[in-house]
């Protein structure tokens, strides 16, 4: 049994719209969990209602503690549950009928695959990929998309491992949970995906990516500005995740590549310059989850 994990927070209405495309899956058999992080009163009722006409199960966590810990709620309930697999998917995507069935032939066709994960298009332009396929630096932790904005051509080859799979869409199996653990939550935001790759295949296990399976981002396809909230949650754990995954000799490198990019990201306007200097300084201070920064 499959069990599909959506996060909601304050996203009812995209939630909706992935459960309503998940109704034209027909196999393989699976069950859909809602988490809902803290969401405010219009949208977990919008949930609450939605669940009287469609089939899911709606877990409340009363407080927003990340999008790691949202996920990892939603694990929980399925491994207790009985899962075979756990897919963690954004509530902000539209699934195509068979995706699933793809999704999960890299498990039975290697022993060694502890994820997989899909080909992504933007929902704005499906012609246009977001994702297929992609890669995590060693030396500096930073990730790769393949193909990002790219021209979809449609010729999908076999499954084929990657360094890295966005948390958009990851399948994991059982046995990968239960020997890499959950996700780590000192993230709170970004970063979680990038920690669990690097995680799996520090345990011996492979993540491939799959063509074949294909679904909608509703990601924007231009140039995404951070906001004065999730700019430093962003900066930081990118330091959090060299802190935490690169071997100490690589760590000084690494850091430095990390404050230029983020600086040159600033002049370009992408970053702000006051949410780098609060997510330096929150890493630096020791600060990890939910902040309150100022």
């Amino acid at each position: 049994m499959v069990f599909i994990v959506l996060v909601n927070f304050n996203g009812a209405e995209d939630t909706e719209a992935c459960i309503r495309s998940l109704q034209s899956v027909l196999s393989p058999a699976f069950r859909v969990i809602v988490v809902d992080n803290g969401s405010g009163e219009d949208s977990l009722r919008a949930l609450r209602a939605l669940r009287e006409e469609l089939p899911f199960t709606l877990l409340e966590a009363g407080e927003n503690r990340g999008f790691a810990a949202g996920c990892n709620a939603g694990i929980r309930y399925a491994l207790e549950n009985g899962a075979d697999q756990v897919l963690l998917l954004n509530n902000d995507t539209l699934v195509t009928p068979d995706f699933l069935l793809c999704l999960l032939s890299p498990f039975s066709q290697n022993p060694c695959c502890g994820a997989s994960t899909c080909r992504i298009r933007f929902a704005s332009d499906p012609g246009q990929l977001w994702y297929a396929g992609g890669s995590v630096s060693p030396w500096t932790g930073r990730t790769r998309h393949f193909g990002i904005g790219q021209e979809d051509r449609e010729n999908p080859g076999p499954p084929s491992p990657v360094t890295f799979a966005s948390g958009c869409c990851l399948c994991l199996s059982r046995e990968a949970i239960e020997k890499v653990g959950l996700l780590d939550e000192d993230y709170f935001l970004y970063e979680e995906d990038t920690d669990y790759c690097l995680r799996l295949r520090e345990a011996g296990m492979e993540i491939f990516y799959v063509p074949s399976a294909v679904i909608l981002h509703k990601v924007s396809a231009t140039v995404q500005r951070h906001s004065a909230q999730t700019a430093p949650y962003l900066i930081r754990s990118r330091y959090l995740l060299i802190q935490k995954r690169l071997p100490a000799l690589r760590r000084p490198l690494a850091y430095l590549f990390c404050t230029a990019q983020c600086l040159v990201r600033c002049l370009k306007g992408e970053y702000i310059f006051a949410g780098l200097r609060r997510g330096i300084h929150s890493f630096l201070a020791g600060e990890k989850g939910k902040t309150s920064f100022s």
